[in-house]
């Protein structure tokens, strides 16, 4: 059906919290710096379990209050994964930084939910929260996919925006972009021309085109300006797919050729685009199993070559920052303010 079901999570649910929060209600800072986890019996895991219980989490109470057991963990797990924490069922650095916010913390991270208004949810839609590293892909109201995400670091942060996924590239090439030419890769190579054949660099000039040779490099007038494009492989640093959408800032959604920075827990480490774990599995849901088979893609994917499967409609993309987001399941998801953006 064409019909455009539009799904629109509305901040009542945000005002509800903050509401509620702004009750005469204590909400205490959880003091311990001990790692707790299940299967310990410690006096901390008391607090614990009272200090989840006024962020909430209704069913964190037992009878043997210093017994870490395994409910605990669940109902830790469950206030980690509203908090966009690593989802470890321990009271790690982050859980613990977390669980020290203080009510006024929170109602400024309510405030700035609520200042960013609903999420809509078209009939197709991506979604990815920056704050809370987590893409989500919905359909007809259903969300069918959901992962993990690396975002730009502080220095280079993920943009917010809204755009449409047009086309996917497999086995793309990477162009490198200004700045990470101008921070590491031109350094690089000027100490070490070899590292342009490890990488498999190419180096062209921008004025006529032609390719350098890297050990050319110091005599060259401005290497600062030459094209850099690393060859397609599982060696890229895109991986071995990019979803393309039209912005002013040169990001995509990709893979990477490093998949083991998806198990760090916060998970700033781009130059602004965001790698996307399991994105084979999304791309395959975009484009549908009778389209993969039409376009030949096996195939033409193991090949090794460059590729571009064009999309039959847009599929609408919203890239987004907010420290407190209405889950639609209910409730309020907090993020870390990775970025800063409450520091006045």
């Amino acid at each position: 059906s064409g019909s455009q079901a539009k799904m629109t999570i509305e901040t009542k649910d945000l005002l509800n919290v903050k509401e509620s929060l702004q009750q005469p209600i204590v909400l205490l800072p959880f003091r311990s710096d001990q790692e707790l986890y299940a299967g310990i019996r410690h006096p901390d895991v008391k607090e614990l379990r009272e200090i989840l219980f006024a962020r909430g989490m209704e069913d964190a109470f037992s009878e043997d209050p210093t017994f870490f057991d395994g409910n605990l963990e669940d109902v830790l797990i469950r206030y980690q994964d509203l908090n966009g924490l690593s989802l470890t069922g321990r009271t790690d650095i982050e859980t613990r930084k977390a669980l020290r916010e203080s009510k006024s913390d929170l109602i400024d991270k309510l405030n700035q939910g609520i200042a960013s208004g609903p999420i809509e949810i078209q009939n197709e839609q991506i979604l990815v929260s920056i704050a809370s590293r987590k893409l989500a892909y919905y359909k007809n109201n259903e969300k069918l996919f959901e992962s993990k995400v690396i975002v730009g670091t502080p220095g280079t942060k993920t943009p917010e925006l809204k755009s449409n996924v047009t086309r996917i590239v497999f086995n793309p090439t990477w162009t490198v972009p200004p700045g990470v030419k101008k921070r590491s890769i031109v350094p690089g190579l000027l100490k070490d021309p070899d590292y342009a054949n490890r990488m498999k660099l190419h180096l062209y000039d921008d004025y006529g085109g032609k390719e350098i040779n890297p050990y050319d490099l110091p005599n060259h007038p401005d290497p600062y300006r030459l094209r850099i494009v690393q060859e397609s492989g599982p060696h890229n640093a895109l991986g071995r797919v990019k979803l393309d959408f039209a912005n002013a800032y040169s990001v995509f959604l990709h893979d990477t050729s490093n998949p083991d920075k998806f198990n760090q827990n916060m998970r700033l480490l781009s130059a602004g685009c965001v790698r996307v774990e399991n994105v084979m599995d999304l791309v395959k849901l975009i484009i549908g199993p009778e389209k993969w088979a039409e376009e030949n893609i096996d195939e033409r994917y193991d090949s090794g070559k460059m590729f571009s499967v064009y999309l039959d409609r847009s599929v609408p993309l919203d890239l987004y920052y907010r420290l407190a987001e209405p889950v639609v399941s209910g409730g309020v998801r907090y993020a870390p303010d990775i970025y800063n953006v409450l520091e006045k």
